[in-house]
Formats: C-alpha cells, structure tokens, sequence
C-alpha cells in the first residue's frame, strides 16, 4: 500500500465532500472536476506494479507541495455555487448568431481540411505506431499554409464552441439546425488530433461537453437531457472505436491485463511521475523555461531547443526516466517553472479565478462571464493529464476568448 496515494486521496476527498455537501449533493462542474482528480488518485492505487513509480521514488515533500498547489486550483471551485444563478442574460442575440456562423463556417473548413489526411491514415499499410513514430520524428501529414493556421486556431475554440451549442440549445429553442451544426464544428478539434494519429481529442472534448453540459443541467428539461446523453453516447461509441484503434496499436502485447492498466496509466500515473521528477532531478541544474508556459516569450527569449527526441534521450540517459509523460498541469508547471515560480503563478491564477467564480455567482449571469469561467476551468480540466495551453496558437485563442467575453458583457450592458 502506497502511503503517498492514501493521503492524496484522503486530501482530496475532503475538498470532493466540501463541494458536494455545498452543491446540496447534486453533480455540478465543481464536483466534477474534483472527482476526476479523486478518481485519478484511486487508480494509481490500483495500478500495476510494472507501470506505477516505485514507492522510494515519492516522497512526503513532493506530495505536500503538489497538493498544496493542487488546493490553491480547487479553491474557485469551491467558490462557485450554481445554485444562486436563475438565468443567463442573453439580451444581445444578433452577436450570438453572428459568431456562431462564423464557428459553423470555420467548423465545415476543418472538415474539409482534415478528414482526407484521417483517411489516408488510417488505410495506410503503415501501422499506427509507426505513423506516430514518424510524427515524433517531424513527419507532417496534413498540409500547411494559412488555410491549417486558421483551421489549427479555430480548432482551440472547441469548449467555446460546446458553449454556445448549450446556450442555443437552452435558449434558442427554434435554431434547430444552429446547435446542430454548432455541435458537429465543435468535433473540428478532435478531427484536428486525429489527423495526428492522436487521442487527446477524443478525451478532452469528452471532458469539455460533460463539464458544459453540468453549468446548463438545471436549465434543461427533463426530456432534453435524456435526449443529449443519448446522442452524446451515440456520438462516444464512434468516437472510442478511434481511440481504441489507436491505444491497442501503441500498447497491446499478448498481456491483455497489462493492455488495462497501460489505460488506466493514461489517467492515473501523474501524481508517481511528478513525485519522481520531483525527488530524482536536481532541479537548480535545469534551466528555467518561462516560455514553454507563456509560448509568446519565444519571440524575444533566444533559447536553443533540443529536438524532442533529442531531448527525450538525454534526459533518460542523465536520470534514468522519461521527462515526457503526464504529471498534470502541475508537473508542466514544476519543469517550466520551479517551486517557487509554479507557486506564484498558480496563487495569482487562484485569485483570478475566483474573482471570476464569484461574478459567477449571481441571479442574473452575464453569458460573456460564462466564457471565462469556462475558459479558466479549462486549464484544470484538460490538465488533469498536462499542460495543453503551451501553444502560441493556445495563447491567441485564451486572447480572442477574452475579447469575446468582453463583447458579450459590453454590448449586453447598453
């Protein structure tokens, strides 16, 4: 028995306990993200020995200092109460419709753009995990251009995108064939992963539409959430033989227990990995790489970066271990930025945040705050495996998501 895990997972339990006694004992986004980071923690209890961090490579500092900072994410969390909220003030509907034909033009370009390369993929007679290898290796498989810079930036906007399906969905009733299409550009992103032979977008649109759906639950009826978890598993039953197609390519052996718990792995080995990095580097021997969590710096920081390859190999042959596997957000944090910088950057995000979850709280919501809301959750959501907001592209969208908020709140105050 892992001591480390147990105290994680009693750690986290109190937070879950807090936010579900506070939601009066209903599923909302605040116990969900907890609960995904609690079931996290119990399945790296029951991970397999051959693929869980030894025990004598966590240690008490390590653990303390990821749950504090873990602590200082789940604080808006705990302030947010969906219970206060009655309606979301939606007054500017001309913007709204604007934007999303925009998003539905942008989302049939993706396709476009994409599902050639997914096909070509996937009846290659190479095999997935070579692909993948020669991706590692700088292989492209789509085209460039302008045409894939616009494509890649609206791809980003895919938990914005499950947000206005919501909205329309809730408040525009009679735009049948609005929320539809909403709902199908929304699926760009994972098409934009797919297309290098990658799984995460399955997971994190999965992720991203069960936390919308959780902020507009109270809103909906009956029959239409029964008729969204129904589409919604319809659409996961195609979306999984993807995913499956891909994990058993890169993981099956003749060992099909070990096939689950290379799986499980996927969601529940950070809490070892950040305890090992934590313990096994001489962290004053790495250096501090601002950039690599504000992408914009590399524009004036001049660093020579090591292919990853490169980079995978000299790491491994200095400790021993790989560098380039999930810690969560935390551990992308912790390699970019030390202790000391991933304390304060998450303190002053925690505060932030909270100033956001607390305009959140309100009877009357202002749809523009719900953008950010979602946008600042996005970071703990997705980041439950790493740190996915370290793209130039990534930045510009978080800017453009700002300059949307800002619309909305503006124009819906006049």
């Amino acid at each position: 028995m892992n001591f480390y895990i147990i105290i994680s997972i009693l750690y986290i339990a109190i937070f879950f306990v807090i936010v579900f006694y506070k939601s009066n004992f209903r599923i909302n986004v605040s116990v969900y993200i907890v609960g995904l980071y609690l079931l996290s923690m119990l399945g790296a209890f029951f991970l397999d020995d051959r693929l869980a961090v030894d025990e004598s490579n966590y240690s008490l500092e390590a653990t303390f200092y990821f749950l504090v900072v873990l602590s200082l994410y789940f604080i808006p969390f705990v302030i947010y109460d969906d219970r206060v909220v009655k309606y979301i003030n939606f007054s500017n509907v001309k913007l709204f419709i604007v934007i999303s034909y925009i998003f539905i033009f942008l989302g049939v370009v993706s396709f476009i753009f994409f599902i050639p390369t997914i096909f070509d993929l996937f009846t290659s007679t190479k095999s997935i995990i070579h692909l993948r290898g020669d991706l590692v290796g700088g292989e492209v498989y789509h085209g460039g251009g302008y045409i894939f810079m616009i494509v890649n930036l609206f791809c980003q906007f895919y938990p914005v995108v499950i947000l206005f399906y919501f909205q329309a969905l809730t408040f525009l009733p009679n735009k049948v064939w609005l929320r539809r299409l909403l709902f199908c550009s929304s699926l760009s992103y994972i098409l934009n992963v797919l297309s290098s032979v990658g799984r995460d977008g399955i997971v994190l649109w999965s992720l991203s539409f069960i936390f919308t759906f959780l902020l507009y639950k109270k809103f909906l009826s009956s029959a239409v959430k029964s008729a969204i978890k129904k589409n919604f598993f319809r659409v996961l039953i195609v979306l999984f033989s993807f995913f499956l197609v891909i994990s058993i390519s890169r993981f099956l052996s003749d060992d099909y227990f070990l096939f689950f718990h290379k799986l499980l792995a996927y969601f529940s080995q950070q809490l070892g990995e950040f305890n090992q990095f934590y313990t096994k580097t001489k962290f004053a021997d790495m250096p501090i790489q601002v950039e690599k969590v504000f992408p914009f710096l590399k524009f004036f920081i001049e660093n020579e970066e090591l292919s990853i390859l490169d980079e995978h190999f000299s790491f491994l042959a200095t400790y021993g271990f790989s560098k380039f596997v999930f810690k969560t957000f935390i551990g992308s944090f912790y390699v970019s930025l030390g202790g000391v910088g991933t304390l304060l950057f998450s303190f002053i995000y925690m505060l932030i945040f909270s100033f956001v979850s607390i305009r959140n709280k309100q009877e009357k919501l202002d749809f523009g705050l719900l953008i950010l809301f979602v946008l600042f959750s996005q970071l703990i959501l997705h980041g439950i495996f790493y740190y996915k907001l370290g793209y130039v592209v990534s930045h510009v969208y978080i800017l453009l998501c700002f300059l949307l908020s800002y619309l909305f709140i503006t124009r819906q105050r006049r």
